[in-house]
């Protein structure tokens, strides 16, 4: 399921508050109708669900993990013990006789599930304006006894304006995939004009017809437009596929199409065609 926190809260802006219609979104960002649907019936995504596992010999020393991990909910990260501590803790206090990978499985995904709602807080704020930002900061502060005191305030103005100043990592597979997903999004809003677009996929017949079919055509022949378009691009078929939400099947399918008989070829209707055998006489 789609979980982009700021694009699902802009989809549910556009359509609820401007009146954008479904269509046109899914349209424009490439997103279905069905998920767009579902950003309409949830204010925000759904995290996925916690599978049930079953701990025989961890079971009488859960209750004490537990507690280990509540406290380590309210410490900074460098404070927090670690699994190892933890293992250690119940195996020399509490005479825990498993192995270390029992407390492993048990505690990591409770770890992760903490981490995740501060990710989704994290994307919630950026989300959102920056007045709204300093305002609910400001709440905070003003709370009785404080959330976040006017030290802890500066201090965390103060960490933010260092963690952007990092530069990090270069990842070159994201960063093809982001300029794919940009490049397909502009052709889409018309961001990119006609004369720039023959010169970027050089000359290709029924150009025209092409885009009339990608702008204002049906979520299937924009499909079949923006295969075309990103495969002259050159942009790999799994980065079209992911962007369109289609599979590589239908991307061979489309393209194949449209080198075997051009524009009409790729719109013609598919016809079943049964093969019809006379019955033997007599």
């Amino acid at each position: 399921m789609y979980r982009d926190v700021v694009q699902w809260s802009k989809i549910r802006h556009r359509i609820l508050v401007k009146g954008d219609s479904r269509r046109q979104v899914a349209r424009e960002t490439g997103i279905s109708t069905n998920t767009i649907d579902k950003m309409l019936a949830h204010r925000h995504p759904h995290p996925y669900g916690p599978r049930s596992h079953r701990y025989p010999r961890l079971g009488p020393h859960v209750a004490s993990i537990r507690r280990m991990l509540e406290k380590n909910a309210g410490l900074p990260p460098s404070a927090r013990l670690s699994v190892k501590d933890i293992y250690e803790r119940v195996r020399d206090e509490e005479g825990f006789l498993g192995g270390y990978s029992t407390v492993s499985d048990y505690v990591r995904p409770a770890a992760r599930d903490e981490d995740c709602i501060w990710e989704q807080a994290y994307d919630l704020l950026i989300s959102l304006e920056k007045k709204r930002v300093l305002d609910f900061l400001f709440l905070l502060s003003l709370a009785n006894p404080p959330v976040i005191s006017p030290v802890r305030k500066k201090q965390f103005f103060h960490d933010i304006g260092r963690v952007i100043g990092i530069t990090p990592k270069p990842n070159k597979r994201a960063a093809l995939r982001s300029a794919a997903f940009e490049w397909m999004r502009s052709v889409l809003q018309k961001e990119i004009s006609d004369d720039a677009l023959r010169r970027e996929i050089g000359d290709l017949p029924d150009l025209d017809r092409l885009l009339r079919r990608l702008y204002e055509g049906r979520l299937s022949n924009r499909n079949r437009s923006m295969v075309v378009l990103a495969s002259r691009r050159g942009l790999s078929s799994r980065m079209t596929c992911r962007f369109l939400d289609i599979d590589n099947k239908s991307f061979r399918k489309y393209v194949q199409r449209f080198e075997r008989g051009g524009y009409i070829e790729l719109f013609a209707p598919q016809i079943n065609r049964c093969r019809y055998r006379k019955p033997d006489p007599g």
